[in-house]
């Protein structure tokens, strides 16, 4: 029933509340945080993995020429985009986990 659905990593704390208008959340337009350590997404595991995925030429959430974004610890996404991109996601995270 609600709007927005918050996914925040185990190890994070949050230290004041996160409202979706004030951080630009809305309908097709999740957000996160910018993690540039992460690095799997302009590399051959992002080839191998999403060669459908054509490299990005903004610099919202890294360097342009990346295969997705460089972010992580929380994600603010609205409900009814998290049921479509949810199957994705977790597909994705188990092809990368299993891949040696």
């Amino acid at each position: 029933s609600e709007d927005f659905v918050l996914i925040i990593d185990a190890d994070m704390i949050m230290r004041k509340p996160i409202i979706p208008k004030d951080v630009g959340a809305r309908k097709g337009w999740a957000v996160s945080a910018f993690f540039g350590y992460m690095k799997g997404v302009n590399n051959a595991l992002a080839m191998k993995h999403i060669p459908q995925v054509p490299p990005r030429q903004d610099s919202f959430a890294g360097p342009s020429g990346r295969r997705s974004d460089q972010i992580g610890g929380f994600t603010l996404m609205q409900t009814e985009d998290l049921r479509k991109v949810a199957p994705l996601w977790l597909k994705y995270t188990e092809d990368v986990r299993l891949d040696p």
